[in-house]
């Protein structure tokens, strides 16, 4: 008899979502691009929150002021 082969396919960004899901992390700032779009939607639809800017030096100042 052959083994089961037949394991569950996933993507990388899935596996982005679920290891910071585990990691406790509630809240993503950053520069969205075309590359991570669907990272993001993803993301947002399991319940992490998305902070989006225009430019890296004010997402910095939003991230280490706290404001979340």
């Amino acid at each position: 008899m052959a083994a089961d082969t037949s394991a569950e396919m996933t993507d990388g960004f899935h596996l982005v979502v679920d290891a910071l899901k585990l990691n406790g992390v509630d809240t993503i700032f950053g520069v969205a691009g075309i590359p991570i779009t669907d990272l993001l939607r993803l993301a947002q639809n399991e319940g992490i929150r998305y902070l989006g800017f225009r430019h890296e030096q004010s997402r910095l100042l939003r991230a280490v002021s706290g404001h979340s």
